[in-house]
């Protein structure tokens, strides 16, 4: 979006790409369009409120590559935490977490500062009596710290003591019980329950012995008591990664995977709102296969909206977030504020040596 659009024009060119989940080199676009407003309907409109920059690094730092956002709510402050290095790729590192009560003025926390050690993908857990961070210290086993007050943090500790090379992604409550999944060096995703945040164990498998490698697994519970958990699975595709989408009744150890068909999918986050079901993930614009072709917008990376459709299984395009570097964009931190409206966060960066936090306002029909 450049600062000349309005929002409505800005919101508008989200709705003009190819259909659903089809490669755009395999359908007519103009055909697509009207397809896509078909599926769509008139039963949900997601639309973007207000976007900005919340966070980049203060001159004279050298740590100025700010990314992998996850975002959560505890004891009145909206919380952001994410990893601040030198370069997206394994670097000198620390773990940052700003917050704020009124979303406009920030206060910065270094949480954890292991230099030589590449902590990434930080996850927030809220409990009632204590705010939990996830972290993988790559490619090691997840470790767990938490606050009571926000300020003070315990040492990090194994999260999980399973098969080893466990990988967090966001833990989601529900039904009185913390659930997040896990997967194992790409080759296994299982599901985990905790009473407490701190303790897990073993709940089913989601996903094993597969040669797309899953990882980055972010879950929903639906109304009637189902679990979808979306999975980002490499090696396939022209962009290199497909989303998958697995679904399971309670106890969750019988899972169904259906395997989607989009441009890339990485970084993703998930929340359901009533009986529309909101993803933010990465995506690919351009031309030819496994990109979203979109009339003005430039060959780049972009954050993306979609809203999921459990009775086709397909992730349908909504709208597209501000870029300024069109390059490494998403990992994406979404809290729900209400019935129809959320917040997410997520970085933008250039691959090199920048990138910053960004927020936006998300209404929800």
């Amino acid at each position: 979006m450049t600062r000349t659009e309005s929002r409505r024009q800005f919101i508008n060119k989200g709705l003009v790409t190819s259909a659903g989940l089809l490669w755009t080199s395999e359908i007519d676009v103009t055909k697509a369009m009207a397809a896509e407003q078909a599926e769509r309907g008139n039963n949900v409109q997601i639309t973007i409120e207000d976007e900005k920059k919340v966070y980049s690094t203060p001159d004279g730092r050298t740590l100025r590559y700010n990314a992998f956002t996850n975002m959560e709510f505890w004891h009145g402050k909206y919380y952001i935490a994410f990893r601040q290095g030198v370069k997206h790729s394994p670097s000198e590192c620390r773990l940052v977490l700003i917050e704020s009560t009124d979303l406009e003025n920030w206060t910065e926390r270094v949480v954890l500062n292991r230099p030589s050690i590449d902590d990434r993908d930080p996850k927030l857990l809220s409990t009632p009596d204590r705010l939990f961070l996830y972290t993988v210290p790559y490619p090691r086993d997840s470790e767990v710290m938490s606050t009571q007050d926000g300020v003070r943090w315990t040492d990090p500790v194994d999260a999980y003591r399973g098969s080893g090379g466990d990988q967090f992604w966001k833990p989601k409550f529900y039904n009185g019980s913390y659930y997040v999944a896990s997967d194992y060096n790409n080759d296994r995703v299982d599901l985990l329950k905790s009473t407490d945040g701190l303790s897990w164990r073993h709940t089913g498998t989601i996903l094993e012995g597969t040669k797309y490698k899953p990882t980055e697994i972010a879950i929903v519970f639906l109304e009637d008591g189902r679990c979808l958990a979306l999975l980002r699975m490499n090696n396939i595709g022209p962009s290199g990664t497909l989303p998958g989408f697995a679904i399971s009744s309670p106890p969750y150890t019988s899972w169904d995977l259906t395997l989607g068909k989009a441009v890339r999918f990485s970084g993703h986050a998930v929340e359901r709102f009533g009986d529309t079901i909101l993803v933010a993930s990465r995506a690919e614009l351009g031309t030819g296969p496994g990109r979203w072709d979109i009339p003005g917008e430039r060959a780049s990376q972009r954050t993306v909206l979609y809203t999921f459709n459990l009775e086709t299984m397909r992730l349908e395009f909504q709208a597209l977030l501000p870029s300024e570097h069109y390059r490494d964009s998403s990992y994406v931190g979404l809290v729900k504020t209400g019935e129809s409206s959320a917040l997410m966060s997520w970085h933008d960066g250039n691959v090199r040596s920048e990138s910053n936090i960004w927020l936006a306002r998300i209404r929800i029909g």
